[in-house]
């Protein structure tokens, strides 16, 4: 459901026609590869810790084997799913979205600077 809803206030939460299935191909520091030009050594991994610094370098890069630092099959990822309640309206899953993906940068910046 991610991307499903947007928060317009405080007390006030609409349907987004924006998709996961829609963001997961944009550049990010992150991918997840489901492409064929992905070939069969990346295929179905979850792949971070771009080697490139810019989306232009990286983009010209992605599907290449040493493209990105960290490769994690699908069937190790551990997937947490969060219902978002009517009592709890002070998250949004965009905002769970963001903690979660700031939580796994941090802890990868501070892996990788050691």
């Amino acid at each position: 459901m991610t991307g499903k809803f947007k928060r317009v206030s405080k007390e006030e939460v609409i349907f987004n026609s924006g998709t996961f299935d829609k963001r997961k191909g944009r550049w990010t520091p992150y991918r997840f590869c489901e492409s064929v030009k992905d070939g069969e050594k990346n295929r179905f991994e979850f792949r971070y810790g771009p080697e490139e610094s810019t989306v232009k370098e990286q983009s010209k890069r992605k599907y290449e084997v040493e493209a990105y630092k960290v490769s994690i099959s699908y069937s190790e990822l551990k997937i947490h799913c969060f219902h978002i309640s009517d009592n709890h309206r002070d998250y949004t899953p965009e905002l769970l979205e963001k903690k979660n993906s700031n939580y796994v940068f941090k802890k990868f910046r501070k892996s990788s600077s050691s």
